[in-house]
């Protein structure tokens, strides 16, 4: 069950990874949010500070709780080639480092998921009851519903008897990114705005997941304002729209304290592309973890800069001292 308490935590989590992807010297092409995953996009494109994102997350939440709302749920839906053990609705950030100078627009290809397979929004949008709306585009073969409690528990049962791959998900009795967070948007965009007094303009590297392409060059969707995020909340999220700005064979990397989107970007990037996430949920060494994904980054092609990750050697040193194997590009070699 997600709680208000767990989301600032996680963003904690966000905000690190982002850091650490900064002091390896990894400069992404481009990234997109999942969801609350958006504030990471607003620190890593400098319009947040890391408080202020902090900020934003607690006044997102904060603002639900004071918010007289109907009991919500939400349900994961998607096909069984993306099964997974999952309770949690994601709050993701994706980089991208093209591996070659190539535009973005590149699209899922049509021999990877097959059509008999696929229960993304366009799928999924037909067989919801009406007070149930799609709360997330995640792939062509993945959704998130979101909805009042019950409608959605019975929902989710009639797809299972239909062996559709369903799941139920308690994101603290809230229906997010549907009609019904309507009601906290005024208090939420009250707190924002008391927080970002000056919005700042979002680069082209931050690929909008919750406002649509076609409207890109509204003043919307410019600023990293109290408006934009506010809308974030409403607004489903656009995940497989805005992947197709990610090229095929680009390096993506996940930030987040899980990697709950790897079997969707593995899927859709299936024949070129790298997918590293930095974090494993369950995982029983996350440092462990984290280093050998520094190691995938350099064999996929990038130039992580690791001895950032080490004090500077002061100069003499007396005899005996340990010294690492310096290459001539003053990066250490072996195993990361």
């Amino acid at each position: 069950m997600a709680t208000f308490e767990m989301t600032i935590q996680k963003m904690y989590i966000l905000i690190a990874l982002v850091d650490f992807m900064k002091l390896l010297d990894i400069t992404p092409d481009g990234y997109i949010g999942h969801s609350v995953g958006e504030l990471g996009c607003a620190y890593m494109d400098g319009c947040f500070t890391a408080e202020e994102t902090l900020l934003a997350a607690y006044y997102r939440g904060l603002a639900s709780n004071e918010t007289e709302l109907i009991p919500g749920y939400m349900a994961a839906i998607r096909s069984f080639q993306f099964m997974c053990n999952s309770n949690t609705i994601c709050m993701q950030l994706c980089l991208f480092c093209c591996s070659l100078t190539c535009a973005c627009g590149s699209t899922y290809s049509s021999d990877i998921l097959s059509k008999d397979f696929c229960l993304g929004y366009k799928d999924v949008k037909d067989l919801c009851p009406s007070e149930i709306d799609v709360a997330c585009h995640n792939s062509s073969s993945s959704s998130t519903i979101s909805g009042p409690e019950e409608i959605v528990k019975t929902f989710v049962k009639q797809l299972q008897k239909e062996n559709i791959f369903a799941r139920a998900v308690n994101v603290a009795n809230i229906a997010y990114h549907s009609r019904y967070i309507r009601p906290a948007a005024p208090k939420l965009l009250e707190y924002l705005k008391k927080l970002v007094t000056d919005p700042k303009p979002r680069s082209s590297k931050w690929i909008s997941s919750s406002v649509p392409e076609s409207e890109w060059e509204t003043p919307l969707a410019k600023y990293s304002s109290a408006e934009y995020h506010t809308n974030n909340l409403l607004s489903p999220v656009l995940f497989e729209e805005s992947t197709k700005c990610i090229p095929n064979n680009a390096i993506v990397i996940e930030i987040a304290p899980h990697g709950l989107l790897q079997a969707i970007i593995k899927k859709s990037f299936a024949l070129n592309g790298h997918h590293i996430p930095l974090a494993l949920r369950g995982h029983p060494n996350s440092t462990e973890f984290l280093l050998a994904a520094v190691g995938k980054l350099y064999m996929a092609g990038l130039l992580p800069k690791v001895s950032n990750l080490y004090p500077p050697v002061q100069y003499p040193v007396s005899r005996g001292t340990a010294i690492a194997l310096i290459s001539r590009d003053m990066e250490p070699r072996g195993p990361f």
